[in-house]
């Protein structure tokens, strides 16, 4: 259904985006085919963006995770964040980070930020 999205490695939504003025909803379902993601950066603080469909995996190629009022309240179980090094879900509904335990790699730099 999302076969374009495959290739994708980068997305960038952020309040100065000119999309935001039309998107509404946004569908999670084709982030969960995006092997290839290595960059999510989903800020929009002034925006409502309703959020449809599941998001039942994140690509175990991301390094930087940015999204402001993450709308879940956990990390998909399937995610390993191996190569994460930067993990931002401020303003969001997260609760814990996964549903089961996670053995996480020792990296150089980790930062969380939730608040």
């Amino acid at each position: 259904m999302f076969k374009a999205a495959e290739n994708v490695e980068a997305i960038v939504l952020t309040e100065k985006s000119d999309i935001l003025g039309i998107i509404r909803t946004m569908r999670v379902d084709a982030l969960s085919t995006m092997s290839c993601l290595k960059l999510l950066k989903l800020e929009y603080l002034n925006s409502e963006i309703n959020f449809s469909g599941t998001l039942t995996k994140l690509s175990n190629e991301l390094g930087y995770l940015s999204w402001k009022k993450y709308p879940f309240e956990c990390l998909p179980p399937s995610f390993e964040p191996d190569k994460l090094v930067e993990l931002i879900l401020s303003d969001s509904n997260i609760k814990q980070l996964w549903e089961c335990t996670k053995v996480v790699s020792i990296i150089i730099f980790f930062y969380i930020v939730f608040i």
